[in-house]
């Protein structure tokens, strides 16, 4: 049940703090600051509750520009920094004997292993959720950490600019690393329970 709670938490975190940031940044840019909506939201916890339900909002926007960099930059650091296909393999046979042969853009195998380590071993699942949830944290970051160097360096700020890539790089290191570990940990632990039914 604390397990349940604490990965909610934090994939609702991996919507909320992105969405703060940058609603914070666009405090900053002045756009909001003298916005007549904003002067009429009472103070205190409604500010609050507005602010929070922006973020949120915002954060889903986020995401969905994010999950673009799983093409553009995932799958192509993948396959020069872990090439090795073992794992994978290995999962796709287990499916196969599984459910039978469907084609991958249908029903590709690290979906199927999330739907098996449900199925079958939810605590497995839940380590490799944390996983997840902590890449698709980063990998909005990488976003939300390229508008604000983007807008330093607008601003003529060359250290806000350089700490932001600074950040932006190593947000991007984090979500990248996070995701293969998600991705390996889901087939061997798809592996490990397939053997034991046997």
């Amino acid at each position: 049940m604390i397990e349940k709670f604490n990965l909610g938490l934090l994939d609702l975190l991996s919507l909320l703090l992105p969405g703060g940031f940058l609603l914070g940044l666009a405090w900053q840019l002045g756009g909001l600051r003298d916005s007549s909506m904003l002067r009429e939201i009472p103070e205190g916890w409604a500010s609050g509750a507005v602010f929070a339900a922006t973020a949120y909002v915002l954060g889903h926007f986020i995401h969905m520009v994010a999950s673009y960099l799983d093409g553009l930059v995932f799958e192509r650091i993948k396959k020069s920094r872990w090439p090795d296909e073992t794992l994978v393999k290995k999962a796709i046979e287990i499916k196969d004997s599984e459910i039978g042969e469907i084609d991958r853009k249908y029903f590709n195998v690290f979906k199927w292993s999330l739907a098996y380590l449900i199925q079958h071993q939810p605590l497995m699942y839940q380590a490799v959720e944390k996983h997840i949830a902590e890449s698709k944290f980063f990998r909005s970051f990488v976003v939300v950490l390229l508008i604000a160097g983007i807008w330093a360096f607008s601003k003529g700020s060359w250290g806000g600019g350089c700490l932001s890539l600074i950040l932006m790089f190593l947000s991007l290191v984090r979500y990248v690393t996070q995701r293969q570990k998600s991705i390996e940990s889901a087939y061997q632990y798809v592996i490990a329970a397939w053997g034991k039914k046997r």
